[in-house]
């Protein structure tokens, strides 16, 4: 199955890039023979003249050091996503997973979604995470919305 990727609303890249960039991002997950991709990983493809993520990120140190680039591939890396087309919905869902890896030590690495289902470490993360984005909504507005109301919003736009 052929994936198809495209770019978030608000992404630092354009929009016609974004299946080079997921393509781009499943060569490197191959040929490091890995489930994830870092940012190190990102960056040493990105430093090759024929990748495609060469032009995207600012290579002049009189504007940008090494952290600055290093945020440029976490930008980028967010805000690509997927449209899985076996879906009835066919509506876009994150093509990458931001997870903590260990191999010894550990270190944040972007997981594609494929993998992230299929391994429950990086699963239980990626469910732990959202479970606190929505304690952090319901946090922030609860002086808008009662329980209640953010409950019965929360299950009537769930899809599973």
């Amino acid at each position: 199955m052929k994936k198809i990727y495209c770019a978030k609303k608000g992404s630092p890249f354009r929009k016609d890039k974004a299946q080079e960039y997921g393509e781009r991002l499943e060569y490197i997950q191959k040929t490091k023979k890995k489930s994830y991709v870092t940012v190190d990983d990102f960056l040493e493809d990105a430093i090759l003249e024929e990748s495609p993520f060469n032009e995207y990120i600012d290579w002049d140190n009189n504007k940008a050091g090494d952290s600055w680039r290093r945020q440029q591939a976490r930008n980028l890396m967010n805000h690509l996503y997927i449209v899985v087309v076996n879906d009835d919905t066919n509506e876009p869902t994150p093509a990458f997973y931001s997870v903590v890896v260990t191999n010894g030590e550990e270190k944040k690495a972007y997981i594609d979604v494929d993998n992230a289902n299929s391994n429950e470490d990086y699963n239980s993360q990626i469910v732990e995470e959202a479970t606190n984005k929505i304690k952090s909504w319901i946090f922030r507005y609860k002086g808008f919305v009662t329980l209640k109301e953010a409950k019965k919003i929360l299950v009537d736009n769930w899809e599973v």
